[in-house]
């Protein structure tokens, strides 16, 4: 009977990768380029709207980066590492990988533009409204424009939801402008081109996240959220009320700052000071006696370590906080969500009694520090950027597979 078993399975491995090329049109991948690391999702398109993680990889640089020093070929050859990984793991050869891209650093920008439109005709027109959107874009003076998102329509100054088919001597539009800088945008564009990437859309992180966000749970589009995205050396704020993005910041200040702290005052490596900061300062922690302890054959002062870390984490949060109270975001959020990894413990429970907000939890099944790549898949079937190839029942080969050994044992 075993025999018999084992043989049907090796037959379906034979089949499976016999058409690999006939499923291989429907992967895609979610790139996310990060300070410190490169992390790659890698997915099945399985219908117009819907997909299946199959796996997923992170490759570290050797040293984090930010805006002024980064490394192209650095990100290249992660990113060639990653693929290849994934490509051997399933016996892939994808000459051209489709992909969606977040991109790093601190080197976004973002504003709210009021555009005018004088209809000639008196009738909006649906062409007015892109009209609209493309000189918004003309108009931005702040490096490559990735994202316009409409906001608010006003006809003759009287805000509208949908102005199509009214009469109007001047149509507006508030719109959402987010660019990135022109230089480093070039750069990577050329970079993806070199190792035959198709890169469908570039993203802002926000917009992958909110994208996830949104189809976690319909019930989210009615939170009204600021979202603290931890990096190694870029830190992103933004805010979701009713599913859409209402502000976005991005900061050169991230969690490498205090492994850097850790690493000169309490004379440590800086992978040690990394471990330390990870599993031993907690930001609930409030109290500063002194406490020794040995941490792989070092006598060390948890005391300091906590201060050190502390000191360091509260300026990042009070630079943080002298944007957002100028602007008087708190006053319109309910709901903290932090992402990212490399921060202390007790970050989520110290901002949300800072600043008075309930915490909520994902819940995704993920690491949080993945949620912007798998975000920026649903971004894909959102935006149907990347159309499925399917057949018959609309599962590919891969998929069945995958029910078949579930069901299997």
């Amino acid at each position: 009977m075993f025999s018999k078993l084992k043989k049907s399975i090796n037959n379906f491995k034979e089949q499976l990768h016999s058409k690999r090329k006939m499923i291989s049109q429907n992967i895609l991948f979610g790139v996310d380029i990060g300070t410190s690391s490169v992390k790659i999702v890698m997915a099945e398109l399985s219908g117009l709207h819907d997909f299946q993680i199959i796996d997923t990889v992170e490759i570290r640089y050797l040293n984090s980066m930010d805006k002024k020093k980064y490394d192209i070929d650095v990100i290249k050859n992660s990113l060639l590492t990653g693929f290849k990984r994934l490509e051997n793991e399933y016996s892939l050869e994808l000459k051209t990988k489709k992909c969606l891209v977040a991109l790093p650093f601190n080197a976004y920008y973002s504003e709210v533009q009021r555009i005018n439109l004088v209809i000639k005709e008196n009738i909006v027109k649906y062409e007015h409204k892109l009209e609209l959107i493309n000189k918004a874009r003309e108009l931005c003076r702040k490096g490559a424009v990735l994202h316009t998102i409409p906001i608010r329509y006003f006809i003759d100054d009287q805000e509208i939801k949908d102005p199509v088919g009214k009469t109007c001597d001047v149509l507006s539009i508030d719109v959402f402008l987010i660019s990135y800088d022109a230089y480093i945008h070039e750069q990577l564009k050329n970079m993806f081109k070199s190792i035959s990437v198709n890169t469908g859309r570039f993203i802002a992180p926000p917009l992958a996240f909110i994208n996830l966000f949104l189809n976690l749970n319909p019930k989210n589009r009615t939170e009204k959220s600021i979202v603290v995205d931890f990096g190694a050396e870029s830190t992103y704020v933004y805010g979701i009320n009713n599913g859409s993005l209402t502000f976005f910041y991005n900061f050169g200040l991230g969690s490498e700052m205090v492994t850097r702290d850790i690493a000169q005052v309490l004379n440590v490596p800086v992978t040690l000071a990394k471990r330390l900061k990870e599993n031993y300062v907690d930001l609930t922690w409030d109290h500063y006696e002194e406490k020794k302890t040995m941490v792989e054959g070092r006598e060390l002062d948890l005391s300091l370590l906590q201060q050190v870390a502390f000191s360091r984490f509260e300026e990042i949060i009070e630079t943080v906080e002298k944007k957002i109270e100028a602007d008087n975001i708190l006053q319109n959020v309910e709901t903290l969500i932090l992402l990212g990894k490399g921060h202390p413990k007790g970050s989520a429970l110290y901002l949300s009694n800072k600043w008075h907000l309930q915490e909520k939890s994902l819940e995704t099944g993920y690491d949080s520090n993945i949620s912007n790549t798998i975000g920026l898949l649903h971004y894909s079937v959102n935006n149907e950027i990347f159309l499925p190839h399917v057949s018959g029942n609309n599962k590919s080969l891969l998929s069945k597979a995958m029910v078949w050994i579930e069901n299997l044992f």
